[in-house]
This record gives C-alpha cells, structure tokens and sequence, in this order.
C-alpha cells in the first residue's frame, strides 16, 4: 500500500510542500523515482539513490514531535512532515493568513562597528546566510539569518555603530503566491 506525505524544510528552495509517494520498492519525491537502503538503525543512515545512479547516505534523527532532521554534507536539515489529511487542514489553516506576515528583526549580538552590509532591500536570503561583519572588542562576528525570506529593510550601513539589541534588518517569509 503506497502512502503519501508532504514534507517543508528549509533544505527545499520552495516554501511549497514536496510531495513525496512511499511505494513498496521505491520512493517518488516531486516526480523523481529514489531507491532508500537504511544502513543502520537509529539515529538512521539512510543512501538515497536517484534515477540518476548517484547515491547520497544521510543521517536520520526524529525530533521532539516525531519529524525528522536529516544531515547531509554537513548541515542539518529540520524538516515538518504532514499525511495528506493533515496537509490540506494547514493548507486550510494558511489561507485565512493569506497577506499577513511575521517579519523577523535581526539585533546586534553585541555593540560595535559595522564593517560589512552583505545584503540590500528586496533581496532573498537563506537561513544561515551572512548578512553583516560586526567587529566587537577587535573581532570581526558574522551576523548570519536565522530564517529564510526577503530582506524588507536595512537600518545600518558599513561604518555606523550599533548598540546591543539594536534593530539591524528585517527579513518577512516569502509569500508563495
């Protein structure tokens, strides 16, 4: 019996949910056809082999709420897995939230002086990607997303000096439309 789930992470250059099909010899991911071999039980190590004869090994591990977070190459990867069922109610749910947005403000770390605004307005940027070099006590810091969206506004610029917890950007989600 094949089943099929609907999987968002960062890891995906789209907010849309990937769908992906278990069937019993194979896995179907956005049209793409994967064989799955575990390696070793949990935490898993799972090879992903794809249509294309390359394999990629990943490890597996569930977290609190039973989704899993998968590390490949070095970065880890949260993911949010949702059955169908499960996936039209939140489509349901997002609807009536459709136009509104939660920026995220990012703050200094620390005070210092700007040496380098990475980014500009109107920009798409990922989580864990540098936006500023702030150099505090002689150290340059890099101040990297914490989420992923588009850049709305930008309160500094290269040379200015900030103060703890001040505002240096804002970054809205991207609304997929």
């Amino acid at each position: 019996m094949n089943a099929t789930y609907h999987i968002t992470g960062d890891f995906l250059d789209s907010k849309a949910p990937m769908s992906v099909e278990i069937c019993e010899d194979f896995v179907m991911a956005n049209g793409m056809k994967y064989t799955c071999t575990v390696e070793q039980e949990y935490p898993f190590v799972v090879t992903v082999t794809g249509e294309d004869n390359i394999s990629r090994t990943m490890i597996v591990k569930l977290d609190s709420r039973g989704n899993p977070i998968v590390s490949y190459s070095g970065y880890s990867y949260p993911m949010d897995v949702l059955n169908d069922k499960e996936n039209q109610l939140n489509k349901i749910l997002l609807s009536g939230l459709s136009g509104k947005s939660i920026a995220t403000k990012i703050p200094a770390p620390m005070p210092g002086l700007i040496k380098v605004v990475g980014v500009q307005v109107g920009q798409k940027v990922k989580k864990g990607e540098q936006l500023f070099v702030l150099e505090a006590m002689k150290m340059e810091n890099s101040i990297k997303s914490p989420v992923s969206g588009i850049l709305t506004s930008i309160a500094v610029q290269s040379g200015g000096i900030v103060d703890k917890n001040s505002v240096l950007c804002v970054i809205e989600p991207e609304i997929e439309k």
